[in-house]
C-alpha cells in the first residue's frame, strides 16, 4: 500500500528491483493508480530526464521521482533523449544517464550534449553497472556517478543536490 492506494502485483514471478534493498515488485506504473495523478495542481520541484534502455528501471525511477515531486521525462536511448531535448519548452534540470544502451549509448549521447550549446550546461548523473563507472564518468565530464544496482537513498540525495545546480 502506497499513500493509501493499493496496487496489486502483476501476474507471474516478481521482477527484480533496480534498487538495493528496495521492493518494487508491485509492478509497472499504471495511469490512475498513483496519488500523483490526483494531485495535478502540485507544481514539480525540478524536471529530470531519465535515459535508460531498461523499461523496468525507467518505470521504477519515474515512480520514485514523481512521488518525490519531480517531473520526469523518459528516454530508452540517446537518440530518443536528444529528440526529447529538441522538443521540450524548457530544459530538464538534470539528466540521469545509463551508459550501455542500443542505438546511441551514454558515451555518444554525452558527446552530443557537449557539442550543443543548448544542452551542454545540463548536469548529467551517470548510473551504470559498469565496474569502472567512476573512470568512465570522469572521462565524460559529468556532475556525478552511481553504480547499479542503485541505492535509493544515495540516488535521491545525488538527484536533489545536482538538480539544483545552476544551468
Amino acid at each position: 500500500m502506497r499513500r493509501g492506494v493499493s496496487i496489486s502485483p502483476p501476474p507471474g514471478p516478481p521482477r527484480a528491483s533496480p534498487f538495493v534493498g528496495a521492493d518494487t515488485s508491485w509492478g509497472r506504473r499504471r495511469e490512475g493508480t498513483c496519488p500523483r495523478d490526483a494531485e495535478a495542481s502540485v507544481q514539480p520541484l525540478q524536471t529530470l530526464l531519465v535515459v535508460d534502455d531498461d523499461l523496468d528501471i525507467r518505470d521504477a525511477l519515474q515512480d520514485v521521482f514523481e512521488l518525490e515531486g519531480y517531473a520526469v521525462l523518459l528516454a530508452a536511448d540517446g537518440l530518443e533523449a536528444l529528440a526529447q531535448l529538441r522538443q521540450v519548452e524548457s530544459m530538464p534540470d538534470l539528466i540521469l544517464l545509463d551508459l550501455m544502451m542500443p542505438r546511441m549509448d551514454g558515451f555518444a549521447f554525452r558527446e552530443a550534449l557537449r557539442q550543443n550549446t543548448s544542452f551542454n550546461r545540463i548536469p548529467v548523473l551517470v548510473a551504470s553497472a559498469d565496474l569502472d563507472v567512476k573512470g568512465a564518468a570522469e572521462g565524460l565530464g559529468v556532475a556525478g556517478w552511481l553504480r547499479k544496482p542503485l541505492d535509493l537513498r544515495e540516488l535521491l540525495n545525488a538527484v536533489k543536490k545536482l538538480s539544483h545546480l545552476p544551468n
